[in-house]
């Protein structure tokens, strides 16, 4: 849309043997602010756009939970 600007990026970091998916896309409707952390137990998920609950952590969810297209439920606890 604009000369010299790029409006869609992805990026993908990687140090050792853990990666980083950084997506921007300012020509979508739909504003996401979000950063999601897997680990062994489960995923923290950070959401700046949320009212409240900002930070919430998914107990038992993985990388490939979520690809498979499984729908995350409850939080098992609100990070305050």
């Amino acid at each position: 849309m604009n000369d010299n600007i790029q409006d869609i990026t992805n990026s993908v970091l990687k140090y050792d043997d853990l990666y980083m998916n950084i997506n921007v896309n300012w020509l979508s409707c739909k504003k996401e602010r979000t950063l999601n952390i897997y680990g062994e137990t489960g995923l923290i998920l950070f959401d700046d756009m949320a009212e409240k609950n900002k930070l919430m952590f998914y107990p038992n969810v993985n990388h490939a939970t979520i690809t498979a297209g499984n729908v995350l439920h409850s939080p098992d606890r609100l990070i305050e």
